[in-house]
């Protein structure tokens, strides 16, 4: 990854975003992003852990306490994240309106063809410097839409459980995919540590794990597809500077569906890949004017993949809607649960006496005081179609957290 190929995959992912005006406000800002992302490939690592306390952590050893230990930590640092409301919210397919095209007769020239599903759509809505509309939203918010109200799907709310099944049982069954030692992973997901779910205290490679709703799709991601949707690139080019020249990144992924095994036992085949390079990536946070620094996540270019381990298959046994609840509880209090289930859902929930109160957008002190009674809630319907509105998934969270002010 150098600047050259940094700029100029910036530049054609500018123009798909319909960034390509000639006029000041457009040429400005292509400026401004290109330089911040050629900026931030000479970026230093923050302040980390080091080996020494990363070989002593400690990881539950049953599925259950390991869930509950991953949700404890998503979202640990940070009091709010930003989610938008998109004028084309309504538009079925890939956000951005154009895509690019070599032209057929001179390979060197790129066209950017409007897309169908856009093809209806004002000039002045496709804009992403005006298109979104950004809103801040509270840990609490955001944390109780994905676990509570699955808003984005069973499939996405699965992935934080597989990602604690996989680190429970890597843990104590397997070997570093890259030097074969045994007992040398551990767990160190979480907030403030992307792109290293798993690391290796011997070689120190780190694992980065996703899923995927089944094995087709793992394989079409590996095999198919030129680039997958990664994290953070800032934070992609931290862990590169960070001293470590033979440190050898992996990106581990499995399908939440079980196959069959040979003796008919249900299984998560988990394959993996070494991270070739990466390039960034546009999404609609980067035309957020609320940051000071650019947001970019990142396609990965992966190298030939291979299986590491089976998974033996959790089951049905472990009830992760309570498990859920209860950590989102003792996270926020159950006053802030009942808040935010009457809000969704009215007075259907028995136990729930607590007044209505509104926690998005507000700081600490006054969700402070929201908790002793001294806020009144908005509207109930602005407030939860803002709150709808919210697009964040799982896998973004902690690229979200690691760029935010």
């Amino acid at each position: 990854m150098n600047e050259k190929a940094v700029s100029v995959e910036l530049g054609h992912a500018l123009r798909e975003w319909g960034v390509s005006g000639n006029h000041q406000e457009h040429v400005e800002f292509r400026r401004w992003i290109i330089k911040e992302a050629v900026s931030a490939l000479r970026l230093k690592p923050d302040a980390k852990k080091s080996m020494e306390s990363i070989k002593k952590s400690k990881f539950p050893k049953d599925i259950r306490s390991a869930y509950e230990h991953v949700l404890h930590n998503e979202l640990t640092d940070k009091d709010f994240i930003y989610a938008y409301i998109d004028k084309c919210c309504d538009i079925d397919g890939p956000e951005e309106p154009f895509y690019r095209r070599p032209d057929k007769f001179n390979p060197s020239k790129v066209n950017y063809i409007r897309r169908k599903a856009h093809k209806h759509t004002k000039m002045e809505d496709i804009d992403p410097l005006t298109r979104f509309q950004f809103e801040i939203c509270s840990t609490e918010v955001v944390l109780f839409q994905s676990w509570i109200l699955k808003t984005e799907g069973q499939a996405a709310a699965d992935g934080l459980f597989f990602e604690a099944a996989i680190a429970c049982h890597a843990l104590q069954h397997e070997s570093c995919y890259n030097c074969k030692c045994r007992q040398t992973l551990r767990w160190n997901g979480g907030s403030g540590s992307a792109w290293q779910d798993l690391i290796c205290t011997m070689c120190k490679s780190t694992f980065e794990v996703k899923t995927k709703a089944n094995m087709m799709k793992v394989e079409s991601n590996f095999d198919y597809y030129r680039s997958i949707p990664g994290g953070s690139f800032t934070e992609w080019c931290r862990l590169i500077n960070n001293g470590e020249r033979n440190q050898k990144k992996f990106l581990v992924m499995m399908p939440r569906t079980p196959a069959l095994n040979r003796q008919l036992q249900k299984i998560h085949p988990v394959q993996i890949a070494e991270i070739d390079y990466v390039l960034p990536r546009i999404q609609p946070r980067t035309f957020n004017p609320n940051y000071s620094h650019v947001r970019l996540s990142t396609h990965v270019f992966l190298k030939k993949r291979a299986k590491w381990f089976d998974l033996p298959s959790p089951g049905e046994k472990i009830d992760r809607d309570d498990i859920a609840k209860e950590v989102f509880i003792k996270r926020f209090q159950k006053d802030c649960y009942d808040s935010l289930y009457n809000l969704y859902f009215g007075n259907s929930n028995e136990e729930s006496k607590a007044p209505r109160t509104e926690y998005a957008g507000k700081s600490s002190e006054e969700k402070t005081a929201a908790n002793s009674g001294g806020l009144r809630v908005e509207a109930e319907e602005t407030v939860i179609e803002q709150f709808r509105a919210l697009e964040v998934a799982p896998d973004d969270w902690e690229d979200l957290l690691s760029d935010s002010d």
